[in-house]
């Protein structure tokens, strides 16, 4: 999983509760950054883009992923009332949009939907192995 353009505090939570689910998770702070992993290693589960504080420069990010790796899905999280970019952010390439704030088991399920949609597309998982605890199961706070 590679996440980009996170504030540090969500990415942090992000790489935790994930890698508690035994996902590798790459943190990219800056677009360039992430342009330059995924030259070195394409192939990714899935790629978090954040797309709420970092406008134009993050939807050129999201073009540039998408013909970087067409396959990869692309989980972009938009402001709220961001309903203009949620469908611009859609049309450029990303699979799904996440409104903010939200939380982890919602964007556990979202990764889980994804994913469940990738292996039937790439017939390289069995989509019902792909249950509610087998990717980020609930955390208890």
């Amino acid at each position: 999983m590679l996440v980009v353009q996170v504030n540090r505090d969500l990415a942090s939570t992000i790489k935790t509760f994930f890698e508690r689910s035994q996902f590798e998770v790459t943190l990219a702070d800056k677009g360039k950054e992430a342009a330059d992993i995924l030259r070195e290693t394409p192939h990714f589960d899935i790629v978090l883009i954040d797309l709420s504080s970092h406008g134009s420069n993050s939807l050129d990010l999201l073009t540039l992923i998408r013909r970087m790796s067409v396959g990869t899905p692309v989980l972009a999280f938009v402001p709220r009332n961001d309903d203009a970019g949620a469908v611009r952010c859609l049309e450029l390439g990303a699979d799904d949009c996440l409104v903010g704030p939200f939380g982890m088991n919602l964007l556990a399920a979202h990764v889980r939907a994804i994913l469940r949609r990738t292996a039937v597309r790439h017939h390289n998982l069995n989509p019902r192995n792909l249950t509610k605890h087998a990717i980020a199961p609930p955390i208890n706070s």
